[in-house]
């Protein structure tokens, strides 16, 4: 029976291959059970040398070490080598990135508590990246991805594992935003600024589209401005086509976020879309010192209020019925 030719290489690392997840220019990702941990269920990235970002795999270690809170940042485990190839033993995060989340949504943009809860998650990973004075460099939405906690078992799957199927089943189930790919992150001393300039061009802040100036950790503030602004309306605020559309862009202003369909009956809706317009005026401010920071942005109004639940995202029976249809869960 055929077997691909990684499986050898991760079996003799202890790693027991279950299926392929995904697969690019990079190298291949596969689902495999770590007999070093227990066999718990892993995700290990299997890339040629020639492929391998070193810098990657030391950031995401160093925050390992240093962050007090890794619940909304990707964890790498171990890194292993064979004479042809590497191989990075993370976390399995089991659900898609943002970027496909919302093209299932649609036109029109998530409802409100849905948004508050994600975008609280999102900057407590990045306010921890901060806080041991890293920078990404390349938040959007395809690099934080959703992970569906599975606490159903079903001896029938070859993972040991199903996702819960119906709200009943649900109720330990809580919904992660995993802020991934640390490739282009660095390490920013006390008052440094980088000069490397890199990225996606539509989530850039105004002083990284700009070759003349340098940028610190504002920079990351501006790009989950824009990921906000998408999970709100399925749009980019600045939908430039070229980099100097883009500069010129950023300088006028956004339009604001129009109340969701599904909440106009919801009490205190329209004091909530204020405080989130003002939030996002705060996060996608052209100037870098006035632009708000993680932490103040984490107590901004727009949080301060029970749904948030001290940032756990347990889906209320409000968001079942939404959350399954557009999860297809």
């Amino acid at each position: 029976m055929f077997e691909p030719p990684e499986y050898p290489v991760l079996r003799q690392f202890h790693l027991q291959p279950v299926q392929l997840l995904g697969h690019g220019a990079y190298g291949k990702v596969y689902l495999v059970q770590d007999a070093t941990r227990g066999n718990q269920i892993l995700a290990a990235k299997v890339l040629p040398i020639r492929n391998f970002n070193r810098r990657e795999w030391d950031t995401a270690n160093e925050m390992r070490l240093q962050c007090k809170n890794l619940d909304y940042l990707t964890q790498i485990y171990q890194m292993y080598q064979s004479q042809s190839d590497v191989i990075i033993v993370m976390e399995f995060v089991n659900m898609s990135g943002l970027d496909a989340f919302e093209k299932k949504n649609g036109a029109c943009g998530l409802p409100l508590t849905i948004v508050r809860k994600m975008m609280w998650q999102i900057l407590e990973g990045i306010y921890e990246m901060h806080n041991v004075k890293m920078i990404h460099r390349d938040l959007k939405d395809e690099n934080i991805l959703m992970n569906w906690s599975l606490n159903v078992l079903d001896n029938t799957s070859p993972t040991g594992f199903r996702y819960a199927s119906n709200e009943q089943e649900d109720m330990n189930c809580e919904v992660s935003m995993k802020i991934t790919d640390f490739g282009l992150a660095r390490r920013l001393e006390d008052n440094q600024m980088a000069q490397t300039h890199c990225g996606t061009p539509l989530n850039m802040a105004p002083e990284v589209l700009d070759d003349q100036r340098a940028f610190d950790a504002k920079a990351d503030i501006w790009s989950a401005g824009i990921v906000f602004y998408q999970l709100c309306t399925s749009k980019f605020p600045f939908p430039a086509k070229s980099i100097p559309e883009m500069k010129n862009m950023v300088q006028r202003p956004f339009h604001s976020v129009k109340m969701h369909p599904q909440q106009q009956q919801l009490p205190n809706i329209q004091q909530q879309y204020i405080q989130l317009n003002d939030l996002l005026q705060k996060m996608l401010c052209i100037y870098p010192q006035q632009r708000i920071n993680a932490l103040a942005a984490l107590y901004h109004g727009f949080f301060t209020d029970e749904a948030v639940n001290n940032g756990r995202m347990t889906l209320e029976k409000y968001d079942w019925k939404y959350a399954n249809e557009i999860l297809q869960i």
